[in-house]
């Protein structure tokens, strides 16, 4: 009878064992494939940015762009007649932009002749909104200006702009 017992139990554990060990092959089998899975995964995560990154390089980009275009915008607007405006950058400026422009470049005259203004500086001043806003430094032999733009580098129009009134001169850097 005793023998009988340690055959029953010695058959419950082999049949343990067994299942123990199949089930732990199986576990170990789903663990490596899902192993597998997150790093593929990562990969994935790696090779393809976010919405929020790929905005972030969309927006860097079309403010590099804008930066470049208004440079060379501003550097005909300084440096013209007003009345060559429609000519030289026909649908860079919007109407209200002109008017201004026209208002304020005659302060730019000296002695009946054009001064020329190297365009020094284009930064952004303000990212928030639709439209860019920059902050516009040129210099000429006896004048500093300085003016913020509201420039949509999509459509290449300036919106509006200021003057700003330069107290004292600026150095270099």
């Amino acid at each position: 009878m005793a023998k009988k017992i340690w055959l029953g139990v010695t058959a419950i554990l082999l049949v343990l064992t067994v299942v123990g060990w199949r089930s732990s092959s199986s576990a170990r089998k789903e663990l490596t494939q899902a192993q597998q899975q997150q790093s593929a995964l990562k990969k994935i995560d790696k090779a393809t940015p976010t919405s929020h990154e790929q905005y972030l390089d969309e927006m860097k980009a079309t403010v590099e762009k804008g930066r470049g275009q208004l440079r060379d915008l501003m550097t005909i607007y300084l440096n013209n007649d007003p009345s060559q405006y429609d000519v030289l950058a026909s649908g860079r400026m919007s109407r209200t932009a002109k008017e201004y422009m026209q208002k304020t470049v005659g302060a730019s005259v000296d002695f009946s002749q054009r001064q020329h203004f190297d365009v020094q500086t284009v930064a952004v001043n303000d990212l928030v909104g639709s439209n860019p806003q920059y902050l516009v430094t040129a210099k000429s032999d006896s004048q500093q200006v300085v003016y913020i733009v509201n420039y949509n580098p999509n459509v290449g129009e300036v919106n509006s702009l200021v003057r700003l009134v330069v107290k004292e001169g600026m150095n270099e850097k």
